[in-house]
């Protein structure tokens, strides 16, 4: 009896193992199988009279506005987690910021870079609420922050953009 106890506790074991590694294989499987560029975003939003003056100086442009009220400061970073680099040619659609209607861009300026440099061939376009950027590098694991300012609703309603081998942006978390 206790011969059959030991090698059924022994088997479970063993089956609970052999499971366990299995599934870490697939893990490990569909990391290697996915893509190998991952363009992902984030933003903080910040009401500009509830900026510290940390924030502030990266929006030298905010002085030019005698009042606050309704503008919103916008750190945007573009994060590429991938193990490759992200190439001009591979933006297959280039990555627009929709915010609300009612929602005014007043400036867009490039801020800090972390593992890449941003080489744009031009500025990028704001059009009402909308805002289109240039095809742009970023090393692998590289990262670009914007400077946005916003009178209106800062967080954006929507962020696209098609990058091959990647898919859609998506928002990190």
């Amino acid at each position: 009896m206790d011969g059959q106890l030991i090698t059924l506790l022994v088997g479970g074991i063993l089956l609970t193992a052999f499971f366990f590694l299995y599934k870490s294989n697939t893990k490990t499987a569909d990391r290697i199988a996915g893509p190998k560029r991952r363009v992902s975003y984030e933003c903080v939003v910040t009401p500009a009279h509830q900026a510290d003056e940390e924030l502030s100086q990266h929006f030298p442009e905010l002085s030019d506005h005698p009042s606050h009220d309704g503008i919103e400061l916008i750190r945007l970073g573009v994060f590429n987690w991938g193990e490759l680099e992200l190439e001009v040619d591979h933006i297959q659609e280039p990555i627009t910021v929709r915010f609300a209607q009612s929602t005014e861009i007043l400036s867009i300026t490039p801020g800090e870079t972390f593992k890449t440099e941003l080489d744009m061939p031009e500025p990028p376009q704001a059009a009402g609420n909308v805002l289109t950027f240039p095809a742009f590098a970023i090393a692998s694991r590289g990262t670009i922050i914007f400077n946005v300012m916003v009178r209106g609703a800062g967080e954006p309603a929507s962020v696209t953009g098609l990058i091959e081998g990647c898919g859609e942006i998506r928002r990190l978390g």
